[in-house]
């Protein structure tokens, strides 16, 4: 639904009352319609050519779901910038190249944003206790202060800040930006974090995901975020063949219950009791 594109790529199908109504295959230059054959559009996937057409007024509730879906793979490069200079400052874009620009004009604006600058200061706090109290711009650039702060001078630019610090500012600026009832996606969104400040985040996830409504989709290869799923073993799915069930699977559906009980969920990660070399990764959703 959105307009990246399938030519060449992806296959594609879309189902209405169990009844087959479009499909792509891989690397076709046509898609089918019902019993139409249609060129592929290089901007937009089918799904979304078929609802420009006003003819499928019953995808309305997938549209809407995939309109505020959102998934994030940052670029460090272009956040270590440090600039406000983005036309974009609403919320977050995927590569979180306008990070500066969001914050900034949220802290301009608390009102109309619900205090959504406080509160990722906040939870940054919360995650890097010894590196961040607030952020201040001045002339279209980003300025960092530690604890204790007290000179102009001890502010320092996103480029001398580390990288996992980075990381958590995109994460949480992502979460507090979302709509509600929205989706959101993150890749290992462990990488470049203490544990300390996975945790951390996990649990500002958890928080808005409960106060919000959204549906906050993780993918890891960490014991560290596995153990934080220990009780929500029904939120953490696997992608794992076999047994002849659909994937995902829920790790208390895959596993039985009682032997759960008894492990961490990274440590039995670590051990290979599932998703073993040779699987697809395990998959946990932060949706408690």
């Amino acid at each position: 639904m959105s307009n990246a594109g399938l030519k060449g790529s992806y296959g594609e199908e879309l189902y209405h009352d169990g009844k087959l109504v479009l499909r792509a295959a891989a690397y076709a230059e046509t898609w089918s319609l019902g019993s139409r054959t249609m060129p592929l559009d290089d901007s937009r996937c089918c799904a979304k050519v078929l609802w420009d057409r006003g003819e499928a007024l019953w995808m309305e509730p997938l549209f809407r779901c995939l309109y505020d879906l959102r998934t994030y793979d940052y670029d460090l490069n272009l956040v270590e910038r440090g600039t406000t200079k983005e036309d974009s400052n609403a919320f977050l874009h995927r590569t979180g190249k306008n990070l500066w620009a969001v914050l900034a004009n949220w802290k301009q604006a608390p009102l109309r944003y619900h205090g959504q600058f406080d509160w990722v200061m906040a939870q940054a706090r919360r995650a890097f206790p010894d590196i961040i109290d607030t952020i201040e711009f001045v002339g279209g650039e980003a300025f960092i202060f530690p604890p204790g702060a007290t000179d102009p001078a001890d502010g320092y630019p996103p480029l001398r800040q580390p990288a996992g610090l980075l990381t958590g500012l995109l994460q949480l600026t992502a979460i507090i930006g979302a709509k509600p009832f929205s989706i959101l996606a993150f890749d290992e969104m462990e990488n470049q974090l203490h544990p300390h400040a996975i945790r951390a985040i996990l649990e500002a996830m958890r928080e808005q995901s409960a106060q919000r409504d959204l549906l906050i989709i993780l993918t890891t290869h960490s014991p560290i975020v596995m153990n934080e799923f220990k009780g929500y073993e029904s939120s953490f799915y696997l992608l794992e063949p076999g047994d002849g069930r659909a994937i995902p699977i829920a790790l208390d559906a895959a596993r039985p219950e009682a032997w759960l009980s008894h492990f961490d969920l990274g440590a039995l990660y670590e051990r290979e009791k599932f998703s073993a070399p040779g699987e697809p990764r395990a998959v946990p959703m932060a949706k408690p």
